[in-house]
Formats: C-alpha cells, sequence, structure tokens
C-alpha cells in the first residue's frame, strides 16, 4: 500500500511517497531513497510483521519475510518545503512525480496486477503508450517500469530536436534495428527488450522513436501500414524504424509495402495515423500470432489484454473468444461471447450467444 502526501500536510515532511509498513526494509525512522514509512511520519510506534497474522499481511496470504533493515536508509530529517507543490501520479505498477521530468521511484508489491493496470490505462483516449507497452512485457517477465521508463528520458535528453535528426540519432548512431535475423523472437515485442538488446520489430522500434519524439517535444504519430509500422511526422515525411530510420514519401511507403505484400493492391488509406489504443492492440495480436502454436501461455494473456483495449472491433473480439476457446480457455470464450452478443443483433447476436453456451458446456 502506497500513501501520497503532499509534504503541506505534515509541515514536517517533504513532500514525497510515504510507504505503509508492510515490509521490514522500512524501519521507524528510516527512509530509502525518496520513502518513508508512514508510522514514522505520523511519530507512531511500528508493528512487527511477526505479530501480524496472515489475514493482516500483504496480499493475505503466508509468505517469507525478510527482517533486515533498509541498507541504503538514512535518519530520517526535517526538509524544507521547497518541493510541497510536486504531484506524485500513483499507479498499481509505480509511483513516479508527475513534474520532475526524469526523478522516478518504482513500487514494487505483491498487490500489483498488470492486467489490472493495463485496463485501468487503456480506458483513457490516449493512454501513455510507453507504460502501457511495458505492461504488456510485464505479463511475459519482471519489468522495472521506473528504470525503463527513465531509460526513454535519458535517450529524450540527449536527442536531437527534429524528427529527421532523431531517426538517424536513434538507429544509426545508437544502433537501434530492425531484427531481421529472428524476426519472430518474442523479444522483439517488449519494449524493455528492444531497450536492452537494441533490436526490434517495426512496431516497437516505432513506439520507441514516437516515445522518445514525444518526451522531445516532437509531433510524431505512428502509422499502422499493414505488414509494416512506420512513424509520420508532421510535415508529412514517413519514417522506417525498422530500416534504419529511412526518410519516405509516399511513394516510398507503398514500395515497403510491395515489397511485404506482393501483388495485394495499396492503398494511402493505409498510411493513416493510429492512436495508442490501435498500437497496443497490434502489438497484442503480433504476440498472439507468434505464440497461438509454440506457447499457447503467451497467446491467453495477449488474448485477454487484447480484449481489454476499448474499441476493439467486433471481428476481433470474435477472434480473441473462438482463440480463448481453442486454446482450452473455455469459460473467458464464453464471457467474452455474452459480452458481444449484448452488443450484437438478429441472427449474429444468436450465433455468439449459441457459441458461448457451447464454450460454457465443455467447461463444465
Amino acid at each position: 500500500m502506497v500513501v501520497v502526501v503532499p509534504g503541506e500536510v505534515f509541515r514536517e515532511l517533504e513532500a514525497r511517497v510515504l510507504v505503509v509498513r508492510d515490509d521490514a526494509v522500512y524501519d521507524t525512522g528510516l527512509l530509502e531513497d525518496d520513502e518513508v514509512a508512514v508510522d514514522a511520519a505520523l511519530g507512531q510506534s511500528a508493528t512487527d510483521l511477526k505479530d501480524l497474522g496472515d489475514r493482516e499481511r500483504p496480499c493475505g496470504i503466508a509468505q517469507d519475510i525478510d527482517e533486515r533493515g533498509a541498507i541504503r536508509g538514512h535518519p530520517l530529517l526535517d526538509s524544507p518545503q521547497s518541493s510541497r507543490d510536486l504531484v506524485f501520479e500513483c499507479g498499481l505498477f509505480e509511483c513516479r512525480l508527475a513534474n520532475v521530468g526524469r526523478h522516478r521511484a518504482s513500487v514494487p508489491s505483491a498487490l500489483v496486477d498488470p492486467t489490472e493496470r493495463f485496463a485501468d490505462l487503456v480506458r483513457a483516449p490516449e493512454p501513455d503508450l510507453a507504460l502501457a507497452a511495458l505492461l504488456i512485457a510485464a505479463h511475459d517477465h519482471p519489468v522495472d517500469v521506473a528504470v525503463q521508463l527513465a531509460a526513454l528520458d535519458e535517450l529524450a535528453h540527449d536527442a536531437p530536436g527534429t524528427p529527421e535528426a532523431l531517426a538517424r540519432h536513434l538507429f544509426v548512431d545508437l544502433d537501434f534495428a530492425g531484427n531481421e535475423l529472428d524476426y519472430t523472437d518474442p523479444r522483439n515485442s517488449y519494449l524493455d527488450e528492444v531497450l536492452r538488446r537494441r533490436l526490434g520489430i517495426p512496431i516497437t522500434l516505432s513506439v520507441l522513436m514516437l516515445e522518445v519524439g514525444r518526451r522531445r517535444g516532437l509531433t510524431l504519430e505512428g502509422v499502422g501500414m499493414p505488414g509494416h509500422f512506420l512513424v509520420r511526422a508532421d510535415d508529412g515525411a514517413f519514417y522506417d524504424p525498422f530500416h534504419g530510420g529511412l526518410r519516405l514519401d509516399e511513394d516510398g511507403c507503398r514500395l515497403v509495402f510491395e515489397a511485404t505484400h506482393g501483388a495485394v493492391p495499396f492503398s494511402v488509406q493505409y498510411l493513416a495515423p493510429v492512436g495508442s489504443r490501435a498500437i497496443l492492440a497490434r502489438m497484442l495480436a503480433n504476440l498472439v500470432q507468434g505464440s497461438a502454436d509454440g506457447d499457447p501461455a503467451t497467446a491467453v494473456w495477449a488474448t485477454r489484454l487484447r480484449l481489454r483495449i476499448p474499441g476493439l472491433s467486433m471481428v476481433e473480439r470474435r477472434a480473441a473468444a473462438a482463440l480463448l476457446g481453442r486454446l482450452g480457455r473455455f469459460a473467458e470464450a464464453a464471457t467474452a461471447l455474452d459480452a458481444l452478443a449484448g452488443e450484437l443483433e438478429g441472427d449474429a447476436a444468436q450465433r455468439a450467444t449459441r457459441d458461448a453456451a457451447m464454450f460454457r458446456a465443455r467447461a463444465n
């Protein structure tokens, strides 16, 4: 549990994150980085964890407790009110300073649910793309969100201020590149792994450019061209992060499309910009497509996340439900189809209801 306190409440504390003492690394009177034990701030005595029953411990389950003190802690000192006006944004995966640029603090917790955090995030019309992408990765492996966001901030701090120069900086000078040797490696779809390995696929490399550019104050948009994601600048130029940040015009985009799709006709509508939700849905679709046969567990959680994105088309939702059923998640498939049936009419609604009943019967 995390309590956010704007300094002036206590007068004696600088505005900072106060952490309820449910982890023994926070001893009374000690703080670590920007964190302060609540009992210390309030001048209350702390209850030892060994005296708490399981129902009162984090997550309500028995768990091993680390009784060591905060190694990097130091005595709680009176602080000036220089930061009392700071505003904190507190999330399940992180608490971060909203107005202090590059300084952020991660708050890991046994109560963290990356699926629910992702669902909360994508309810916004334009969710935080970098944070949502990192939450996707957190379903596969542990992710220190604060560290990864700080890495993006650092890239932006040193980046040039025009789209073309930014593309060259990222994809030539810093060697972020398309993974042409192992395109289907799932790590290509995880933003933290792209930052670590400097390898990715078109959409994750585009997310990198979009997020660094946004931090740099540039107006950039994602372009969901089928088969090959691009970035568009406000001057109408397109950039291909997968191929060294190459600058393209409309004809250049057509050539990239034809190289991927052969005789399939190109349409200028393929170059329309897309928002964060569409980008996240496509990232998840890539994961589903690449894992449905060899890694069904990944396909399941990626499909669950896609279904949480508002605005997903009826066709996509029905396909997602069918995939959950094929992967043996019959109850989830039935629930998704029931929700879909409530938004359809006539024969389509009846088919969805019938299929939901079929999956539910198989779940019993």
